[in-house]
């Protein structure tokens, strides 16, 4: 069974890490090489809940460590906590065999050193040999996650095809209208939002979509991006006659802004949207101000349950995937991963040879399989769910409202095991149902980013001034500031102030990583 238990953060805190730099392998691997088979899988993952789980009585790792003849050690560390826990261990070559890194562990300094100095084994020469674990993360998620040509870890997966826009079912028909297909037929849907009353209330008090840009990194769910993709602008990057382009420097992504600003300007989108906050966009539209917010469309339970507390009548829907008449539809692709699953070759707690990281791949290639994925899912009958005419319901924890199995494994199964970015479920309702064939349909229609898994220095060092640059002069144009030429004028600025440098350097990058592989 597992050796520790950590109960509590104070634990946590408190743990501590007997070093062995750069020594022989000893401890577990000693007990291993004197005939002891057991693999043990020795793990260090952020906690994002109050308490990690009681690990020496937890029904759902005891089952897996039964049937899967392994032994499971789990290190949880305060998500606050994390990245500095990980360089520290980095520094003195005591991390565990297995580690989580999120997205701020990935791009620290001593991280990318590390990896740069073969401090983590790489995966490249061995996923052919583990068809479950590769064909389970999917080729394309596999070649985002790359840094400089090779793969570092196993990505926690995300949905690729998760952008859109969550829209007000109830509306479109109290209005007697049909889901929007077009941007033609969008734009009379947001115009009808705001000028026919939608909630029949007899006041003027609504509007067709809200929006926020606060930041450069907004417009990946604030609508920007959603409707320049459809409208066939690059997503973010595209290396496009021997270069790389960015998306604002085409003529798509200008089309997109005068689509957008004739929408302001007939105030069927919020005038402040270059002043509210994150927060203030998702409250007008969970106080039913208007009939459609651009989102990650899985948010669309939180915008439901929230709407629903102040119109309990309402009925939310994700949107379907706009399109030019005639044509077929483009969706932003996410990089489908946030963070890898590593696996350490530093110190003594490492996995110290090849052997023993094939043993441990094909542990995680038979999590892949439908049966190990249905116990991730589901966990232990009687204990994780019951089965009620012929479905399997989950079994809540009466003190905190969550799913018991989420409270064995602290929500916290994606950070270290293969785990889709969403499960069918048995019980889910008709709203869920809707969203995942959305999903499952934009995935069909994916358009990727050339730029991830490339660096440039200089946008490293000016990415701040560039970003903030370009996104003045989307703001400006929107709002009737600067018309099309100004607009370009922008983009000359943005080069002249280093964007041609960025483009130089991706370039060279996506030259030297990416063509030879295509």
């Amino acid at each position: 069974m597992r050796k520790t238990t950590k109960k509590g953060l104070a634990a946590l805190l408190a743990l501590t890490v007997v070093l062995c730099g750069g020594c022989a392998s000893k401890g577990q691997n000693a007990k291993e090489a004197e005939g002891d088979s057991t693999v043990r899988l020795t793990i260090m993952q952020e906690l994002f809940s109050d308490q990690a789980p009681d690990m020496e009585n937890n029904a759902w790792y005891n089952a897996l460590e039964e049937k899967m003849g392994i032994e499971i050690e789990i290190n949880y560390v305060p998500t606050l906590s994390y990245e500095e826990k990980v360089t520290t261990l980095i520094a003195s070559k005591g991390l565990p065999k297995i580690f989580s890194a999120n997205g701020n562990v990935l791009m620290n300094n001593n991280m990318i050193q590390a990896m740069d100095g073969g401090g983590f084994w790489t995966l490249d020469d061995y996923l052919k040999d583990y068809p479950n674990l590769y064909n389970f993360i999917g080729e394309q998620t596999w070649e985002n996650c790359k840094r400089n040509g090779k793969i570092y870890g196993i990505p926690k997966t995300r949905i690729l095809g998760r952008c859109g826009y969550v829209i007000r079912q109830d509306w479109l028909d109290n209005l007697g209208l049909d889901m929007p297909e077009t941007f033609e037929e969008f734009k009379e849907v947001m115009r009808a939002f705001t000028e026919d009353d939608p909630d029949g209330n007899g006041a003027d008090d609504t509007y067709g979509f809200v929006s926020s840009y606060q930041g450069p990194y907004n417009r990946e769910w604030n609508g920007l991006e959603f409707l320049a993709v459809a409208m066939g602008a690059p997503n973010e990057w595209k290396y496009e006659n021997g270069e790389m382009v960015p998306d604002f420097a085409t003529d798509q992504w200008l089309t997109m802004l005068t689509y957008i600003k004739d929408m302001y300007d007939g105030d069927y989108l919020n005038k402040d949207f270059a002043e509210i906050t994150a927060n203030d966009r998702t409250s007008a539209f969970d106080q039913g101000k208007c009939g459609v917010i651009f989102c990650t469309t899985d948010d669309i339970s939180t915008r439901s349950a929230n709407l629903t507390q102040v119109v309990p009548e309402a009925v939310c829907k994700v949107g379907s995937a706009l399109h030019f008449e005639g044509e077929e539809p483009k969706c932003v692709s996410t990089k489908g991963f946030n963070g890898l699953v590593m696996f350490n070759r530093f110190g003594d707690g490492a996995i110290q040879t090849e052997e023993e990281l094939k043993e441990i791949l094909g542990i995680y290639d038979s999590l892949c399989t439908q049966e190990y994925q249905d116990f991730m899912a589901y966990g232990v009958e009687g204990v994780h769910y019951e089965v009620q005419d012929e479905k399997r319901v989950m079994i809540m924890d009466k003190r905190t409202g969550k799913t018991q199995l989420s409270m064995d494994t602290a929500d916290g199964l994606n950070q270290s095991f293969p785990y889709p970015p969403y499960f069918r479920k048995d019980d889910d309702s008709q709203m869920l149902t809707d969203l995942y064939d959305s999903i499952e349909y934009r995935n069909q229609h994916l358009v990727t980013n050339d730029s991830i898994g490339l660096q440039s220095d200089t946008y490293d060092e000016l990415s701040s001034e560039l970003d903030n640059m370009m996104m003045d002069a989307d703001v400006k144009y929107i709002m009737g500031s600067i018309d099309a030429d100004g607009y370009r004028k922008c983009v000359d600025q943005w080069r002249e102030r280093g964007g041609a440098d960025v483009i130089k350097e991706y370039t060279e990058q996506y030259a030297e990583y990416k063509l030879d592989e295509q």
